[in-house]
């Protein structure tokens, strides 16, 4: 009985994501696939679609964990080695903890992998190397938005983002409503109060 788990690193505010919706449907269908054709079955499938290597933001991964200390099922399917962790902290440390469960681990790439071996060592350098480009392009990205002075993915409310000088100016229909979320608040009135007579939500 297999538990099986697919991850993306995506942003879909960020247009430059290092991967992208239909590689994860296309792991999860090549994931079913190795389990009909070896025979096995799945007791859930976990997934996180989530930007940065952040341990804590992986819901799905922290799951997968949890059910595997619960004796939910007795191997873990993933895609790729890199698609379970890039961190080799995070992999020897959840390595270790599932071979105590005696937890069995596979990929769609390479079949049943050691916890323990030089292979798999080579293929978690290979993975954290990987995890520090895409850091290093995430920086890029960032700081090309910063010298053309776009901080944000959208432009704040009241303000539009003029793409040919490269800066952002004042909508004139939003900034009515702006200008009018700041006369109430002065005025005491509550954010349920400026959201009836505005329209705007709280993340405005």
């Amino acid at each position: 009985l297999f538990g099986m788990y697919g991850r993306i690193s995506w942003n879909k505010k960020n247009k430059n994501s290092v991967d992208d919706l239909s590689a994860l449907e296309r792991h999860k269908k090549e994931m079913f696939q190795w389990i009909e054709t070896n025979q096995h079955t799945v007791y859930q499938y976990y997934e996180d679609k989530v930007s940065g290597g952040k341990r804590n933001q992986r819901k799905g991964y922290l799951k997968l964990l949890q059910d595997a200390k619960d004796k939910r099922f007795e191997a873990i399917l993933c895609h790729s080695i890199d698609r379970f962790s890039r961190n080799q902290r995070d992999w020897y440390n959840d390595a270790n903890s599932l071979k105590e469960l005696n937890i069995k681990f596979y990929t769609v790439t390479r079949g049943q992998i050691m916890y323990e071996s030089v292979l798999t060592d080579m293929e978690m350098l290979m993975a954290a190397s990987y995890r520090k480009m895409i850091r290093e392009k995430s920086l890029r990205w960032r700081k090309t938005r910063l010298n053309e002075k776009r901080m944000f993915s959208r432009p704040p409310y009241g303000y539009t983002y003029d793409n040919i000088h490269k800066k952002y100016i004042i909508n004139p229909e939003e900034s009515i409503k702006v200008k009018r979320v700041f006369e109430m608040k002065i005025d005491g009135c509550s954010l349920s109060a400026i959201h009836f007579e505005t329209g705007l939500k709280k993340p405005h």
